[in-house]
């Protein structure tokens, strides 16, 4: 006959090992962070994105994309439609970014700075971003979020006034 303290320790020690399994796999999880940001590149203001590896595990980012509600996307990378197949995403050639694909260790950065006049340009075509998503090799998507004050800059871009400015000529009669 097994002691009672005994098999209350053989218990113990199996959900113990349960928990520390379920640990292990979730912390050793492929994961990403997305932060945008804005930055000086070049001597001119950019909206800074950067993947960084927040895993334990190295990951490959395959591409990153800026959308916009008038279907433009500013992107760099590879991407795989529904059927698998890769496709590059196009960019305006004044996107400055890390070459995509890109292998990332733990707590590395992958890159892309959008000048702020490109984003102005696309903003005065009447389009706002709706998501900026990064892709990795296994098909998973990472998300980021747009700061206040980037999206207020943008909303207010300097040719609103610039138009109003001009309506106001005074050569009305």
């Amino acid at each position: 006959m097994i002691d009672p303290l005994a098999r209350i320790v053989a218990i113990a020690g199996l959900a113990l090992s349960a928990v520390k399994i379920v640990y292990d796999l979730w912390r050793d999880r492929r994961r990403a962070k997305v932060i945008v940001d804005q930055a000086k590149i070049r001597g001119s203001s950019t909206m800074s994105v950067s993947i960084v590896n927040t895993g334990h595990r190295p990951t490959t980012i395959n591409g990153l994309g800026v959308f916009f509600d008038n279907g433009r996307i500013l992107g760099a990378g590879h991407v795989r439609d529904d059927e698998g197949i890769a496709k590059v995403v196009t960019y305006d050639s004044d996107v400055y970014s890390t070459d995509l694909p890109m292998r990332i260790d733990d707590g590395e950065p992958a890159n892309i700075y959008y000048p702020l006049d490109t984003l102005d340009s696309v903003y005065a075509e009447g389009g706002r971003i709706i998501s900026i998503v990064a892709w990795d090799a296994e098909g998973r998507e990472y998300k980021g979020k747009m700061p206040r004050y980037l999206k207020k800059r943008l909303e207010e871009r300097p040719d609103q006034n610039s138009e109003e400015a001009n309506r106001g000529d005074g050569l009305s009669g």
